[in-house]
């Protein structure tokens, strides 16, 4: 009786397939990015979440990533990109980022998407972005003055830069170290973050035997 369990539990580890095997597949699950340069041993890996204020999935993921960025390991950095899609996008591109710069984002992040996504309020230009924040003790000189500023300007491009060179067309999604993007065969928002920590893991077998950055 004994062999016979025995024999029906390798039976059932065979059929199941060999222990830790990935469970996300490639084009579904995540996407690679060609032409993707070596990384350097010892490197950081870079996780970056492409997303809009006016999105109500990028609104529902929120709290994902918010769980997720409380255990964020340490050799992995993170950043919110705005897509800058429109002109729209591009004004609430500069917003975020003129409020990133005065250590306003995070306070009113989730007013943005309250206001824009469940209020359904208008932001079409500058000065009805001034007046929400306003509301919420933001300095408009400052604000203005971010707003317009060099530093904020680049950012922007860099935003649009990065979303032509990997192809994002739809938010949210998470950028995995240059290299994967998550795939649109994701059945929830937590599998976003679990094939995220999956690609961490492969980014981080990338680095092993690397060569090491120079001094």
């Amino acid at each position: 009786m004994n062999r016979l369990i025995a024999l029906l539990v390798v039976t059932v580890l065979a059929l199941a397939g060999p222990v830790g095997a990935a469970k996300f597949e490639e084009l579904q699950h995540y996407v690679p990015i060609g032409n993707a340069p070596p990384p350097e041993a010892g490197s950081k890996i870079e996780v970056l979440e492409f997303f809009m204020w006016t999105c109500p999935h990028c609104q529902q993921f929120e709290p994902y990533l918010q769980e997720w960025l409380a255990r964020k390991p340490d050799d992995v950095v993170f950043a919110k990109v705005p897509a800058p899609f429109g002109q729209a996008g591009q004004l609430l591109a500069r917003a975020y980022y003129a409020l990133e710069a005065l250590g306003e984002e995070k306070r009113l992040g989730d007013a943005f998407f309250t206001a824009l996504i469940k209020d359904r309020r208008r932001m079409a230009d500058e000065q009805a972005v001034v007046d929400f924040v306003r509301q919420y003790g933001v300095d408009e000189t400052k604000f203005r003055e971010a707003m317009g500023s060099f530093a904020v300007a680049a950012k922007v491009r860099r935003a649009t830069q990065l979303i032509d060179r990997y192809r994002i067309d739809g938010v949210p999604k998470v950028l995995v170290d240059g290299r994967w993007k998550n795939g649109d065969g994701l059945s929830s928002y937590q599998q976003i973050t679990e094939v995220t920590d999956f690609l961490i893991q492969e980014a981080r077998k990338l680095r092993q035997g690397s060569p090491a950055p120079a001094k």
